[in-house]
């Protein structure tokens, strides 16, 4: 795996990591909340205490979903894959817009990581979005190689892969 795609991982790993307190902190005020409410309700419209309880368990299941997934990429940041024959999970692909010459970066990372737009450890100036396999440009990128052609509703013109690293 490419350096800088190693070191953008690194950051997707500590936003990941940011989210998981984040959510932690949420899950736990929801958690006082509902305690708090315990007791008889004062009227057949108090549903505080039914409301806190579904809150904290909704930040449950999203504080287990971001754990999971920042397992996966701290392990997946251990192999050294070589992901830059066909885009792959690890993956930094780079696509060229085929009329205007205009280039745009993506790293490929695992379903729940992606979403986030980070600035290329090599160039200040270079932004790179992390995108998962089942977001529309993560399909359109995923098993690809350097030279075809990517179809994307969410990309205007026709671009092509120039480098996969």
């Amino acid at each position: 795996m490419h350096t800088i795609a190693k070191a953008l991982i690194a950051q997707v790993i500590a936003d990941k990591k940011a989210e998981i307190e984040r959510t932690d902190q949420a899950r736990q005020v929801s958690l006082k909340d509902a305690k708090e409410a315990e007791g008889a309700m004062i009227s057949r419209y108090d549903t505080f205490l039914e409301e806190a309880q579904y809150l904290a368990g909704g930040q449950n299941k999203r504080l287990l979903e971001a754990k999971s997934v920042l397992l996966l990429l701290e392990s997946f940041l251990q192999r050294d894959a070589d992901v830059s024959v066909q885009a792959s999970i690890g993956s930094l692909v780079t696509i060229e817009n085929t009329d205007t010459s205009k280039t745009m970066k993506f790293l490929l990372v695992f379903d729940g990581a992606g979403g986030g737009i980070f600035t290329s450890p090599s160039d200040e100036n270079e932004k790179i979005s992390a995108v998962s396999p089942s977001s529309p440009i993560g399909k359109a990128l995923f098993k690809k190689t350097a030279g075809e052609e990517v179809e994307c509703t969410n990309l205007d013109g026709t671009w092509e892969i120039v480098e996969i690293q």
